[in-house]
């Protein structure tokens, strides 16, 4: 009985996997979402550690954080069972960037990091504009991405650059280098695919169980 189940659950699976085969963000329920462009797994909640003890911007619950402790949070962070996560990263060199400044390239239209490929290439949304004003079926996947007027990015736990480091700016697509002290946001992300597949019920199978000897008892006795 248990192969049998076994073979059922995984036939399941593929079959849910091949229905969103075809899809670049794929929701794995409990808080998560798969981007299969990237293999990545993000946090449905892009503040997950506002109020947090990492949680030291201005206010002690603006969801904002120095690199440090940005860096901090993710690496502490257990969610799903899972302890792995860390900070989005970008590569140093990005030719997709529209600036350069012969150490590394930043600015608009940067697809080669794997917040820039949230932005341009899952939500499409268009470099100058909030990532909320794009019409993506995608955004409704996530909790809301801070790109309100004047919102700070979000940081890459990267390659340093003349002292500062990356961030990601969801209210027009530009990726900014900033002092290690400046207040940005952290999303949470880990390499690889989280398939949650709940345990079935133990009384489910049980009730099977007596269902099936019952059926067996009355064909012994020719009941």
């Amino acid at each position: 009985m248990k192969i049998e189940l076994a073979r059922f659950l995984t036939g399941l699976v593929i079959t849910c996997v091949g229905v969103g085969a075809n899809a670049e963000l794929i929701s794995r329920g409990s808080g998560l979402v798969y981007d299969t462009d990237l293999n990545i797994t993000w946090l449905s909640d892009s503040n997950l550690g506002r109020g947090s003890v990492y949680d030291d911007g201005t206010q002690l619950s603006d969801e904002r954080m120095t690199y440090a402790s940005a860096v901090a949070w993710a690496s502490a962070l257990v969610f799903a069972g899972y302890s792995d996560w860390r900070l989005p990263k970008t590569p140093q060199r990005d030719i997709s960037c529209g600036l350069d400044n012969s150490a590394v390239n930043y600015g608009f239209g940067c697809t080669g990091n794997e917040l820039g490929h949230l932005f341009y290439t899952e939500f499409l949304s268009n470099a100058g504009h909030r990532v909320s004003e794009s019409a993506s079926q995608y955004l409704a996947l996530f909790g809301p991405i801070a790109d309100e007027t004047g919102a700070t990015p979000y940081w890459f736990d990267s390659v340093w650059c003349c002292d500062n480091k990356p961030g990601f700016e969801f209210a027009g697509g530009e990726l900014i280098y900033a002092p290690l002290n400046a207040q940005y946001y952290a999303w949470a992300v880990r390499d690889g695919d989280i398939v949650l597949i709940p345990e079935p019920p133990k009384i489910s199978l049980l009730a099977l169980a007596l269902v099936i000897g019952s059926l067996v008892c009355r064909r012994t006795v020719g009941i």
